[in-house]
């Protein structure tokens, strides 16, 4: 594991679509503490990138992995293993 493995916010270098990309990396919890912190509840939330994330973890290349993510559909009930989300939060 790597020391950004549980960090709150990481920057992370990562390979895009053959080229070199930057990203900044949330927590999950990080994420639902802010929301929190700032009066907004998680009314909905989708992960997805789930069997990509999964093949990418045991070394599988990104190109191959990509090509999982045909899978995401039936891998639902694992999508608190995905390495992305989508959220919709409100304002309480």
């Amino acid at each position: 594991m790597t020391p950004e493995w549980r960090a709150d916010v990481a920057l992370q270098r990562t390979l895009n679509n053959g080229h070199e990309d930057t990203l900044w990396i949330y927590s999950r919890e990080f994420i639902w503490r802010n929301l929190r912190r700032f009066g907004f509840r998680v009314i909905e939330w989708r992960g997805f990138h789930i069997a990509s994330a999964a093949l990418l973890r045991t070394g599988v290349s990104q190109s191959r992995a990509a090509a999982a993510q045909r899978l995401d559909p039936i891998l639902r009930p694992f999508e608190r293993l995905a390495d992305d989300i989508i959220l919709m939060a409100q304002k309480a």
